[in-house]
C-alpha cells in the first residue's frame, strides 16, 4: 500500500527536479552573463517545484558573479536577492526572509519606481509575513501593496486587480471576511468584463460568504461553476473548501486529491491541500501520508497552524 500511495499522491515532478540539479552541476563555474542567467533560471524553477533546499545554495553562489556582471541595483541582481529570500521562506524561515525583502523593496522603489518587479517584491514580502503567521503585519503590508498599485497603475489595471485578489486572501485568513466582500464588490467586480473573470469573482464571493455561515447554500452554484470551468483548478478548489465546511468530506477529499495530483497553483497550495486531506480523508493511512508530507516539506516554521494540525493528525492516528 505504501508504494502505491507514494506513486499515486506524488505531486512534484521528480524527474524534472533531478534534471535541473544536473544542469546546475554542469554549469557551475561558467560565469558569462548568459550562463549566470541560465543557472539563475534553473534555480528559480527548482523553487517553483518546492525544491528550495537545492535552490538556496545556487542563489547564494550567484550573488558575487551576478553583482559583478549586472551591478548591485540591476533588476537581475535584485531579483536574485528576492529569490534568495523566498528560498528561506520556502524552508520555513520567513523571519530571515522578511528583512531582506523589505530592504530589497526599498532599492527596487528607489531605482526602478512602480514597475512590475517592484510590486512583485512587495507581494513576496506579504507572502513571507503569511508564512511567518504574522497576521496583522501581513494584512497591513497587503493593503499597502493595494494602495500602491491603485495609485500608480489605477484600479482598472490587471496587476492591481491581481493584487486585490491576493488581499482578499489576507483578509479572510485574518477572519475579516466582511471587509473582503466589500473590496470584492466595490473595487474588483466593477472593473471586470470577461465572463471568466466574473465567474472567478463569483466563486470567490461564494466561498467567502460560506465562511460567514450557511456554507451549504454556496455548494450548488459552486458545482455549476466548477463544471463550467472543469479545466481550471480554482473553481474546484473553492468547491472543495466549501464542502469541507459542510462536512462533506468524501467529495471534498476527491476534489483535493485531484488538485494535489495536478500540483495546482504550485507547491505551497499543494501542501495546504495535503494538510486539509490529512484532516478529512476517510482512510487513516492516506491521511497520515499527507500529514507526513506536510511536515517533511518544512515549509512553515514550528508553531505555524499548518504544522500543528499535521502533527496532531499523526498523534491522533498513532
Amino acid at each position: 500500500m505504501g508504494v502505491v500511495l507514494v506513486k499515486f499522491f506524488r505531486s512534484r515532478p521528480v524527474d524534472e527536479a533531478s534534471a535541473l540539479r544536473g544542469s546546475v552541476a554542469w554549469s557551475r563555474g561558467r560565469e558569462g552573463a548568459r550562463d549566470l542567467l541560465e543557472r539563475f533560471g534553473v534555480a528559480v524553477r527548482l523553487g517553483e517545484l518546492g525544491e528550495w533546499r537545492d535552490a538556496e545554495p545556487v542563489f547564494r553562489e550567484l550573488v558575487p558573479p551576478m553583482t559583478r556582471e549586472f551591478g548591485p541595483r540591476s533588476k537581475e541582481t535584485l531579483g536574485l536577492w528576492v529569490q534568495l529570500a523566498m528560498s528561506w521562506s520556502g524552508q520555513g524561515r520567513p523571519d530571515e526572509a522578511v528583512p531582506l525583502l523589505a530592504e530589497t523593496e526599498d532599492v527596487y522603489e528607489q531605482t526602478w519606481g512602480p514597475e512590475a518587479a517592484t510590486i512583485w517584491c512587495r507581494r513576496m514580502l506579504v507572502e513571507a509575513l503569511g508564512v511567518a503567521n504574522r497576521i496583522d503585519e501581513r494584512v497591513a503590508a497587503s493593503a499597502s501593496v493595494v494602495r500602491y498599485c491603485a495609485s500608480e497603475l489605477g484600479d482598472a489595471d490587471p496587476l492591481t486587480r491581481e493584487v486585490r485578489f491576493g488581499d482578499l486572501i489576507a483578509l479572510c485568513d485574518a477572519d475579516r471576511q466582511d471587509e473582503a466582500l466589500r473590496e470584492l464588490a466595490e473595487k474588483i467586480v466593477p472593473h471586470l468584463k470577461k465572463p471568466f473573470d466574473l465567474d472567478w469573482a463569483e466563486a470567490a464571493r461564494l466561498e467567502i460568504t460560506a465562511e460567514l455561515g450557511d456554507p451549504a447554500l454556496a455548494v450548488p452554484p459552486l458545482r455549476e461553476l466548477a463544471a463550467r470551468h472543469a479545466r481550471h483548478g480554482f473553481f474546484r478548489q473553492c468547491l472543495a473548501d466549501v464542502l469541507v465546511l459542510t462536512d462533506d468530506h468524501a467529495e471534498a477529499a476527491s476534489l483535493l486529491t485531484s488538485l494535489v495530483a495536478e500540483f495546482w497553483s504550485g507547491w505551497r497550495q499543494t501542501l495546504r491541500n495535503r494538510g486539509t486531506l490529512a484532516q478529512i480523508h476517510p482512510d487513516p493511512e492516506v491521511a497520515a501520508f499527507h500529514a507526513r508530507e506536510v511536515l517533511a516539506a518544512v515549509a512553515w516554521p514550528v508553531g505555524h497552524p499548518e504544522v500543528i494540525a499535521a502533527q496532531e493528525v499523526l498523534d491522533r492516528l498513532g
